[in-house]
C-alpha cells in the first residue's frame, strides 16, 4: 500500500476511533465518575503524556539514526566499489578486465537484484555470485605475479566491500524488538483513552482534542514503523549511490 494512503488511513481511523470512544465514555457510568476532577485530571494527563512523548521521541531518534546509518553505509559501499574499480587498473591481464567487469556487474546487480530482494528481507543469489567472481580474481593474483602492494590494496578493498554488504543485509533484516512496539502502541492507546475518558464540558470540544491527539500519535507511530524498515516500503534507502558509481565507472 502506498505510504501516503496508509498515513491517511491510519490518521483517519485513529480520529474515528477516538471520537467514538469519547461518545461512548461520556455516556457511561465511568465518564460520570470522572467528572469534577479537573485539577487531578490535568496533572495526571500531563504526567502520562509527558512520559509517552519522551518515549516516542526517543524511538523516532533511534530509528532515524539507524535509517541515516543505512544511507551512509550504502554510500560508503558504493565509494569502495569505485575504489576497487580503479585499483583493478594495476592488475595484470586478464585479471584486470575480469575484476573491472565483475565490479560493474556488482553495481548493476545491486540495483536490479539486491534491492528488490532486500525489500523481501533476503539477499540476492545473483549478487553473491558476482562477489564470488571478485574473490576468485583475488585468489589468482599470486599466480599472475601481481605486485605485493597492489595485491594488499585490492585484498583490503574487497574485504571492506564484502563487509559493508554483510552489514547492509543485516540492516535490512533488523528491526526494533517487539516489546518496544508493544510499549509504543500500549502507551499511545492509554494516552488517547485518557483523553477520551476525562470529562470536558463541550462534547465537540472534547472530540476535537481527543481526535487531534489520536491523529498526531498515530502518525508518529507510523513514522517509527517506516523508518524502522530502511530497505522496505515506499520510504526507503535507494540505490542511488550505485547508480552514480556506474556513471563514474562507465564514463
Amino acid at each position: 500500500m502506498n505510504i501516503v494512503v496508509l498515513a491517511v488511513l491510519v490518521v483517519v481511523l485513529s480520529i474515528l476511533i477516538s471520537s467514538a470512544l469519547v461518545g461512548l465514555l461520556r455516556g457511561s457510568r465511568i465518564g460520570t465518575l470522572m467528572q469534577g476532577t479537573g485539577d487531578v485530571e490535568g496533572i495526571y494527563i500531563t504526567v502520562i503524556g509527558a512520559l509517552y512523548a519522551i518515549f516516542i521521541a526517543f524511538m523516532i531518534f533511534v530509528v532515524w539514526t539507524r535509517f541515516d546509518a543505512a544511507e551512509n553505509s550504502v554510500d560508503q559501499e558504493a565509494d569502495t566499489l569505485v575504489n576497487l574499480y580503479r585499483l583493478a587498473e594495476e592488475l595484470p591481464q586478464p585479471l584486470q578486465s575480469e575484476m573491472r567487469q565483475a565490479v560493474v556487474d556488482y553495481a548493476h546487480s545491486m540495483i536490479r537484484d539486491e534491492w528488490p530482494a532486500m525489500a523481501e528481507e533476503r539477499s540476492s543469489a545473483k549478487s553473491q555470485a558476482v562477489v564470488e567472481r571478485m574473490w576468485d580474481v583475488v585468489h589468482r593474483m599470486d599466480e599472475a605475479g601481481t605486485d605485493d602492494v597492489i595485491r594488499d590494496h585490492v585484498l583490503t578493498t574487497i574485504s571492506e566491500l564484502t563487509e559493508l554488504r554483510r552489514y547492509r543485509l543485516l540492516q535490512s533484516r533488523t528491526n526494533l524488538p517487539g516489546i518496544l512496539y508493544a510499549a509504543l502502541f500500549f502507551g499511545g492507546a492509554l494516552t488517547i483513552a485518557l483523553a477520551a475518558l476525562f470529562s470536558v464540558e463541550q462534547f465537540w470540544s472534547h472530540v476535537l482534542k481527543a481526535a487531534v491527539l489520536a491523529a498526531l500519535t498515530s502518525f508518529m507511530l507510523l513514522v517509527v514503523w517506516v523508518l524502522d524498515h530502511p530497505f522496505q516500503g515506499d520510504v526507503y534507502v535507494q540505490p542511488t549511490a550505485f547508480e552514480r558509481s556506474l556513471e563514474i565507472m562507465t564514463d
